[in-house]
């Protein structure tokens, strides 16, 4: 059984993880649209081949050639509206993380500062819970929508249903390779709270001289910017790791 024309043969993959290690897979399929996906399942199926679902690669390992599809989720797009003081924010799984981050920001949407320049995209952030710097992702999250990858339906899991723990969630247990995460949506709030518990957030702060009193900062909210925040994660994290586009890591 032939491949659809739009599907790569023997495709480099080198480029489409972080650590860059050469591997190729069997076919590579890019899914732009939410109901392309049921047809790229259902052809594998009828191929008989594996599937994997590739997001930014950032902790992913190729041993190997993949004999199977590998699936880069290009959806994109964010939308946003007010609950009560919050603003219920929600983007598309292929969307950048780190640059989401930057786009709630500059909106006045705060909350997901402290979550800065971790790599990868959106629809991988709830699968382990990913947390910097005194923030937890389940922190902030309101709910997901996902394929059910046997069903073929679309589902959609509140925080609490997924299951979130310390770099874990239902994704790697129960629904483990049985769902495809569509989109995200997180709870953020037009006022900004500060959160500096984390001495190495902190220090960097000081460093900067914007944390010239360190016991009334936390406490106050006009001493400091969410963009002053994220400006200091964004520097911890560069001097603990290399840019993985100059030096492969697994960030």
């Amino acid at each position: 059984m032939s491949a659809p024309a739009h599907w790569r043969a023997n495709a480099d993959l080198a480029g489409l993880t972080t650590l860059a290690l050469p591997a190729r897979a069997r076919w590579l399929v890019r899914v732009e649209q939410e109901d392309e996906l049921p047809g790229v399942l259902a052809h594998a199926s009828r191929m008989d081949l594996p599937v994997m679902v590739l997001g930014g690669g950032s902790n992913v390992l190729f041993a190997r050639d993949y004999p199977g599809v590998v699936i880069v989720m290009d959806l994109m797009g964010v939308q946003a509206c007010a609950d009560g003081k919050d603003m219920l924010v929600t983007a598309a799984a292929g969307e950048n993380w780190h640059q989401f981050v930057e786009y709630t920001l500059s909106r006045g949407w705060f909350g997901l500062e402290n979550l800065a320049l971790i790599p990868g995209r959106v629809g991988a952030a709830p699968v382990q819970n990913i947390g910097a710097y005194g923030v937890e992702l389940a922190q902030r999250f309101h709910s997901l929508r996902y394929l059910d990858r046997d069903g073929g339906q679309v589902e959609t899991l509140t925080a609490e249903q997924c299951e979130f723990a310390y770099r874990d969630s239902i994704f790697k247990n129960r629904l483990r390779d049985k769902a495809i995460i569509l989109s995200c949506t997180f709870r953020l709030s037009q006022q900004f709270t500060p959160v500096l518990t984390y001495p190495a957030l902190r220090n960097a702060l000081q460093v900067a001289g914007l944390d010239s009193d360190n016991s009334s900062i936390a406490e106050s909210h006009e001493e400091i910017s969410a963009q002053q925040v994220f400006d200091a994660v964004c520097a911890v994290r560069r001097s603990k790791l290399p840019d993985p586009t100059v030096l492969g890591n697994a960030g």
